[in-house]
């Protein structure tokens, strides 16, 4: 996102709304948001400025009947050579990526119980626990920080 022009919303905002998302899930959040700016370039393009009938049938048809009238390709793909505008990533995009990527992990999640108390017991959260000496428990208390 480093390089990307976001409008209306920030990095820190999304940050804090991606609590129980993995580094993955993030990374999908991004890219979804990305493909909706994109779709949404590609879908004003098709539509041109008229607009008007919007209303009376689904975009989706709109969409697909703009695209059977187009009858030579070739003026579409000499188009493809005009400069691409920059892609801007609003917060409505981060809306859509927000509902087609969720967290991976919950509160409730069985691996993140199991995480946890895999933790307590061997990992960090056990490092602040009295420690019985040396092998069988021969030798001094020592207190591990």
């Amino acid at each position: 996102m480093r390089d990307e022009n976001l409008d209306g919303i920030s990095v820190d905002e999304i940050a804090k709304r991606t609590d129980m998302y993995s580094g993955s899930d993030i990374k999908n959040l991004c890219v979804a948001a990305a493909l909706a700016s994109v779709k949404e370039t590609l879908v004003r393009e098709i539509l041109g400025s008229s607009t008007s009938d919007i209303e009376s049938k689904d975009l989706k048809d709109i969409v697909v009947d703009r695209l059977a009238t187009i009858e030579d390709w070739s003026e579409i793909v000499k188009k493809s050579d005009a400069p691409v505008p920059d892609r801007v990533i609003k917060r409505e995009h981060f809306e859509t990526a927000f509902v087609e990527v969720p967290a991976s992990l919950s509160e409730n999640a069985e691996t993140l119980i199991e995480l946890r108390r895999w933790d307590k017991q061997y990992g960090e959260g056990s490092a602040r626990k009295k420690k019985t000496g040396y092998g069988f428990g021969l030798g001094l208390n020592v207190e591990k920080n």
